[in-house]
Order: structure tokens, then C-alpha cells, then sequence
């Protein structure tokens, strides 16, 4: 059986759903697939296993070169023409294609094909190519509910939910620390660590003591973690850059609660795409323990239920549901038990292989 595994915009199995697709490559191989990823650069194969902790030996790499498209409509009517065939023909060897894409993706002709789709950003596909594009699909799946709603209300389809990887992190002596993790970026896509840095603030102004706050996350806007270092200076923050796998693990299993604040201030109705999809760091932080105290819009508000930590809407929920926490050992304890065990039981590694399971069934089929 050979599987053709495409991540999103042809990368390198960046941060977020690039272990899921690193995952899904190793669980089809060890379940005797010959496993083939798509990328439009090398990719560093020793190095995707370091950060993710997941093995990937025996994956092949297929160079698909980078679009450079001519100038003039027709000439990259007719370039475009041409990549989606050799993309179909290329899709024919194949037993199953993966595609993750939050666009509308090629035709495939593989015995089956598999369109999922962390969120939709090709609005209203009326045109009847992009129609029958999403047809040759056999199943498409979100990584939310949340995402689910939007790819039927935008490509007027339906959509089931296929929760992404996560890494399930085990729990260590917990300090009293608060934990915020997220790339370093700033635009609609912020993961808001500037707004945190404030909240915290407010709290230290408030009489918190003895809790700092750690940032980690990976470096993609220099100036906008320049600016959360002016922020915090002064104040007992603590950032974490680049850390892999194992080191962010071993942070989220010390750390006591876990911050979110990605969606703060976006339209949820005009700029849904804004919000967090699903919230893959949430999900990781709960199955070490971590309490999560995190924005209540876009997929994290079905990742949190009540009883396993806190969503909120404004800075100032934030702060007075995490000072509840502070001030309350014996509640942060069994909510931290409770968050634990429902993250293990709907996001970790084994919940993730039986959604493969079920999805592409056990054997392939």
C-alpha cells in the first residue's frame, strides 16, 4: 500500500499540524505503508523527528518544485493547467492521499483521497472547477467543530472532525508558574503574548507574587518579541525560544496554568480565520496538568469543558479567573486532574491512532 502525504502549502512540517502529518507518516509505516511526503524544499528528516519525537526513517521525500508563475492571465492559465495534471497524474499511483490544505485542493485520482483542512480560506467556491475539486475527495475533515462550521458555510459541504496531533506531555512537580506558549508573530495571526505580558502585569499590580510567567514559543517576528521583551521588562517573565519536543514537554509538566489569548480582539464573524482553529499547545498543556485559562472563542472553547479550567473573553476575566486558581490550591489541583484526564482520553497519542483508524480504516481499506 502506498500512501502520498501533502502538507499545508507544500512546507516542512513546521510547528502545529506539521506533527500531525509527521505522526500520521510513522503510524502508516509502522502499519506497513510505503509512505511518500510531497515538499516543495529538502526536508530536514533528523531534524522534524527531533522536534517532534516522532520517527520518520523511512520516509521518502518527492520534490515538488515551487510554483513560479509567468506573467500574463493566459500563460499562467495554462501554467496552472499544467501543474494540476502532472498533480493528478502523479496522484494515480497512489492507494491514499492526505492532503492538508486550507484551500481547494487539486484533483485527485488516488483510490482514495482525504482533504483536511485546518480552516477555510477560499470563500464561496460557486465556480464549478473548484466544485469539482472538492468532489474527488472521498472524506474532508477539520481539525475543529469550529473549523467544521466554516467549511459548510464557506464551501457548502460537508465536513467531519479529525482532531489533530498532539503531544501528550506527562506531568512533574508542579511550581507556581503560568505558562503561555505560541510562535512569536505579530498580525491577525498574534498569538496575543503582548496582551498577556499586560494581564500579568495587572495581576503583579494586583499583589501576585511568586508566579512568573514563561513564554515559549518559535521565533517568526523578531520585532514583535522585541516588543514583548520592552513590555515585560521590569517583571518576572521568563521566555523560551525554540525549544523542541522534549524541552517544551518538560515545561508545560512543571508549569501550573496555561494561558491562551490567540482571537482577543478579532471579529469572530468577519474574521473568523483570526481565531484559534483548534489549539493544539492547550490540548498538550492539559495532559501534563496544566490548568488552562484560555480565550473562549474559535476551537478552544471546545478543547476546555467546565470543571477542567477557564475561558474567558476579556483581560479582566482572565485575570480574576486565574487569581481563583492562585488563591485555591486544592481547586487548581482536581482541576488540573480533571483537564489531565480528559486530554489524554480525547487528544492523546492513542485517541489520535484510532481517528486514523476509523478513518482510513485499520488496514488501509
Amino acid at each position: 500500500m502506498r500512501a502520498l502525504l501533502v502538507p499545508i502549502a507544500l512546507g516542512a512540517f513546521g510547528v502545529g499540524l506539521g506533527r500531525t502529518l509527521a505522526m500520521i507518516a510513522s503510524l502508516l509505516t509502522a502499519r506497513g505503508w510505503q509512505v511518500t511526503v510531497l515538499a516543495g524544499r529538502p526536508l530536514e528528516l533528523e531534524r522534524i523527528e527531533q522536534r517532534f519525537g516522532i520517527p520518520l526513517a523511512d520516509l521518502e521525500v518527492r520534490l515538488w518544485p515551487a510554483a513560479g508563475r509567468p506573467r500574463g492571465r493566459w500563460r499562467r492559465a495554462l501554467y496552472d493547467r499544467a501543474r494540476h495534471l502532472a498533480f493528478c497524474r502523479l496522484s494515480r499511483r497512489f492507494d491514499l492521499l492526505w492532503m492538508q490544505s486550507p484551500h481547494i485542493p487539486p484533483i485527485s485520482l488516488a483510490r482514495r483521497s482525504i482533504l483536511f483542512t485546518e480552516f477555510p480560506f477560499d470563500v464561496e467556491p460557486r465556480a464549478l472547477f473548484w466544485r469539482r475539486r472538492l468532489a474527488a475527495y472521498d472524506r474532508i475533515v477539520a481539525n475543529s467543530a469550529f473549523t467544521r462550521g466554516w467549511i459548510e458555510r464557506y464551501w457548502g459541504v460537508g465536513a467531519g472532525v479529525f482532531y489533530p496531533s498532539v503531544q501528550e506531555c506527562a506531568p512533574a512537580a508542579k511550581e507556581p508558574s503560568i505558562l503561555a506558549a505560541g510562535r512569536f508573530t505579530g498580525g491577525e495571526r498574534s498569538k496575543r503574548q503582548l496582551e498577556l505580558v499586560r494581564a500579568y502585569k495587572a495581576m503583579v499590580a494586583q499583589g501576585l507574587d511568586g508566579w512568573p510567567l514563561h513564554l515559549a514559543g518559535i521565533v517568526e517576528d523578531p520585532a514583535y518579541l522585541a516588543a514583548v521583551r520592552r513590555e515585560a521588562r521590569g517583571y518576572d517573565v521568563r521566555l523560551h525560544l525554540d525549544l523542541d519536543a522534549g524541552d517544551l514537554a518538560r515545561l508545560y509538566g512543571r508549569s501550573s496554568i496555561f494561558w491562551h489569548a490567540t482571537g482577543l480582539g478579532a471579529d469572530a464573524e468577519r474574521a473568523p480565520h483570526a481565531l484559534e482553529h483548534f489549539g493544539i499547545v492547550t490540548a498538550e498543556a492539559m495532559t501534563a496538568g496544566c490548568v488552562p485559562v484560555v480565550f473562549g472563542r474559535g476551537g478552544q472553547a471546545e478543547i476546555v469543558r467546565p470543571g477542567e479550567g477557564f475561558t474567558w473573553l476579556t483581560p479582566d476575566e482572565l485575570v480574576r479567573h486565574t487569581f481563583t486558581l492562585v488563591r485555591d490550591d486544592a481547586r487548581r489541583r482536581a482541576m488540573a486532574e480533571k483537564a489531565r484526564a480528559s486530554a489524554v482520553e480525547r487528544f492523546g497519542e492513542a485517541a489520535f491512532a484510532a481517528r486514523l483508524d476509523d478513518l482510513i480504516g485499520a488496514g488501509g481499506s
